[in-house]
């Protein structure tokens, strides 16, 4: 049997000095990659620009997600596994008509 006392109290954290602790808060406490909170986390609530360049590879945005601007942000694990073939033709589409996506179009030839 336990001699000690095995479950402790959850500790809430709400704050962190870089944008890969604030990614690894999100996902761990929302399951998710969450730029609000992560912004909410560094003391910069809404200015999510310079949480997108710092995690630049690490996180993409998923063009068939749809939502806001803040939506639809997955990890690159999340986002590079799974049926590739259709994320890259969703992610040239999405480019030809609204927005450059060249970190996903880089990966793909890369991997060519």
């Amino acid at each position: 049997m336990f001699t000690k006392r095995t479950i402790n109290q959850q500790v809430t954290i709400d704050h962190v000095d870089t944008a890969s602790e604030a990614l690894a808060v999100s996902i761990g406490e929302r399951a998710r990659v969450d730029l609000g909170y992560m912004s909410s986390l560094l003391g910069t609530p809404g200015e999510t620009g310079s949480i997108i360049r710092d995690l630049k590879g690490v996180i993409y945005k998923n063009p068939e997600a749809g939502g806001g601007p803040l939506d639809g942000w997955e990890t690159a694990d999340e986002y590079l596994s799974g049926n590739v073939r259709k994320k890259l033709a969703a992610a040239r589409a999405v480019a030809e008509i609204d927005r450059p996506l060249p970190e996903v179009c880089k990966i793909r030839r890369a991997r060519s």
